[in-house]
């Protein structure tokens, strides 16, 4: 079952209803998170332990399981970057502790991937289709852990996106991004994400998804992720996921800079370029004073998917 939303929290909000998760329940989330994705679950009353990742964003289960108590009634798998997490621990845990597994699949859409798990392991996924496509309104839900007497849930929201053209808005989001000064992206404290209202994505923002051939768009966007793993390679750069054979639809290419003087430069060069390099993600207020966070925060820069392969084949390399 699947329902469309304005944005992924969204999705998130009505899929924690649906799973009816109370106020004052707790939910297990990566410490390496975007304050959008707590918004929802503050609004619920929902408590929030953050658990430990490893340096290459893998979850620590010692930690998992030292935070476990009987208020934990889900635990969040994050791919991060499209890329897929190691879901057999998961599954495992959720099944021992009798918790619920929220998949967030907000980096990466529906696919054809060699298992074809994408969206069918946890008991809700949610989607962000338009980050991927650079639309404002988008996100998904999918609902795996069937109950028909909760369904009335997920129209909990009445009203729809009102009807734009959302593909000449996000064209003007664009233009205004490279008119302005450069966002210091090095700065944790630079972007605070604005509260939204919840609402059912309109008929044209589903069509817009759903007429996209997202096996092509997902070779298009692999093959341009290659193409950045060479460039960067070739300039010192390390490629944050190593070794890995993409088979799921990536956001961005990442790669992990030696201190937060190199991201800075590169983040420069690629203003300059005309390339919209990023960190991520805004970090919950609460979690940029912690050094460990940080300290990866620093290191971690984006590199776009949603430019064509000729410009990336062009570029050239100079601070």
């Amino acid at each position: 079952m699947i329902y469309y939303y304005n944005y992924a929290r969204t999705a998130l909000k009505i899929g924690l209803i649906y799973l009816n998760i109370k106020p004052n329940d707790t939910i297990l989330i990566p410490e390496y998170i975007c304050e959008a994705f707590i918004q929802p679950i503050n609004d619920l009353g929902i408590k929030i332990k953050y658990f430990q990742l490893d340096n290459e964003l893998n979850p620590i289960w010692k930690n998992i399981i030292d935070l476990t108590d009987s208020n934990v009634k889900c635990i969040v798998m994050l791919n991060y970057f499209g890329i897929k997490q190691n879901s057999f621990d998961f599954k495992k845990y959720c099944k021992s502790y009798n918790i619920y597994l929220i998949e967030d699949n907000a980096h990466t859409y529906f696919c054809n991937t060699l298992n074809g798990d994408i969206g069918n392991i946890g008991d809700i996924s949610i989607f962000s289709p338009r980050k991927l496509l650079g639309l404002k309104y988008g996100g998904v839900l999918k609902i795996n852990n069937k109950n028909k007497s909760k369904l009335e849930i997920l129209d909990v929201s009445n009203s729809n996106v009102k009807r734009k053209n959302l593909l000449i808005q996000s064209l003007k989001e664009k233009v205004k991004f490279f008119i302005k000064r450069r966002p210091k992206y090095e700065n944790p404290n630079e972007f605070e994400e604005d509260y939204i209202k919840h609402l059912k994505l309109n008929q044209s923002g589903i069509k817009l998804i759903n007429q996209v051939d997202w096996t092509t768009f997902k070779d298009s966007r692999i093959n341009k992720y290659n193409l950045w793993s060479d460039f960067v390679s070739k300039n010192n750069l390390i490629p944050f996921f190593k070794d890995y054979s993409l088979d799921t639809i990536p956001l961005f290419f990442v790669a992990r800079c030696k201190d937060e003087n190199e991201l800075i430069r590169w983040l420069k060069w690629g203003w300059k370029n005309e390339i919209k390099l990023t960190t991520w993600p805004t970090l919950p207020s609460d979690l940029r004073n912690n050094k460990r966070i940080i300290s990866l925060w620093n290191t971690l820069i984006c590199f776009p998917l949603d430019i064509s392969k000729r410009k990336i084949k062009k570029l050239k390399f100079t601070f």
